[in-house]
């Protein structure tokens, strides 16, 4: 892990240049590179150590923005490893990295020489702080996939962005890009029917579409992994929500999924109930009063003493 400069931080000529997210996002990314200020260009590990406790979490496009940020002012120089994966070298002081480096950190690669080099003096020599006309020709965010790179990327590869001894296109690239789950059509009925019915008890409830796709992704695993059916989850919808006391309570799918089996059994209460508002027993006789043998409370069984 790197160490912070608050003088760069604070004052630094190049992150000034950055947009306020790209700045406010720059520790994070930084902080997140090894002991030789290299940090792969991959965004589920980057989000994975850096944002996993961000409520959302940055997007593939945002992060790809930042990268493209640091690389116009200067700050992170981009190059492709023998496996086609995509690294970046932070361009700080030796003293600000860690004097010890752990064996991951030696297994990272170097960017090519001499290309790093002189990337780094066309800078410190005032030589060029503006971005090759070249880079122009890419698109304003980098690709999404990082494996679907276009023919024009490598074409118009602008200096500061170095191959070492790879190919762009890399098959381990697309291979470990996650694609989101999609909630099935069945949970994304029973998600709506949820949203719908609490709509009803509060029209002024605010459910946005992504808490409706994310409540459809929990049915899924409530019929995938908890074994319910879709009747048994739309019937417990269903009377939660008209019940006195649960509809203030069940207010997500997250919710209804944790407390299921006891409102499951709520419900099969209700269900038993007699007219007049007592439980029916499911023993086939209702307890009366104790009458023993030989003792009665009513005079008309007393037998005469003999």
């Amino acid at each position: 892990m790197a160490i912070i400069d608050p003088v760069g931080l604070f004052h630094g000529e190049r992150l000034r240049k950055c947009s306020n997210s790209a700045r406010l996002f720059w520790p994070y990314l930084f902080l997140a590179s090894n002991g030789f200020g290299r940090l792969e260009i991959d965004c589920h590990r980057i989000v994975a150590t850096a944002f996993g406790s961000f409520k959302p979490v940055p997007t593939e496009e945002e992060l790809m923005g930042y990268v493209r940020e640091y690389f116009e002012v200067h700050l992170l120089f981009l190059y492709r490893s023998t496996d086609g994966a995509l690294w970046g070298q932070w361009d700080c002081c030796p003293q600000r990295l860690n004097k010890y480096k752990t064996a991951a950190d030696r297994r990272s690669p170097a960017p090519p020489e001499p290309d790093f080099s002189d990337w780094q003096n066309s800078y410190a020599n005032d030589l060029t702080k503006t971005v090759p006309v070249s880079f122009a020709d890419i698109s304003e965010n980098f690709p999404a996939v990082l494996g679907q790179t276009s023919p024009k990327f490598t074409e118009n590869l602008p200096s500061g962005v170095g191959v070492v001894d790879g190919e762009i296109n890399s098959p381990r690239r697309t291979e470990n890009v996650k694609t989101p789950r999609q909630p099935s059509a069945v949970a994304l009925d029973l998600a709506r029917l949820l949203q719908d019915e609490i709509l009803k008890n509060n029209p002024q409830a605010r459910i946005s579409p992504r808490q409706v796709q994310n409540w459809a992704l929990v049915a899924d695993r409530m019929m995938r992994l908890d074994g319910r059916t879709e009747q048994d989850i739309e019937n417990i919808i269903r009377w939660c929500q008209n019940d006195d006391f649960w509809y203030r309570n069940i207010l997500s799918m997250e919710k209804l999924r944790e407390k299921f089996d006891q409102l499951t059994l709520n419900r099969e209460r209700d269900q038993r109930k007699a007219p007049d508002g007592e439980v029916e027993d499911d023993l086939d006789y209702k307890l009366g009063r104790p009458k023993w043998t030989g003792l009665a409370d009513d005079a008309e069984e007393k037998e005469p003493r003999q």
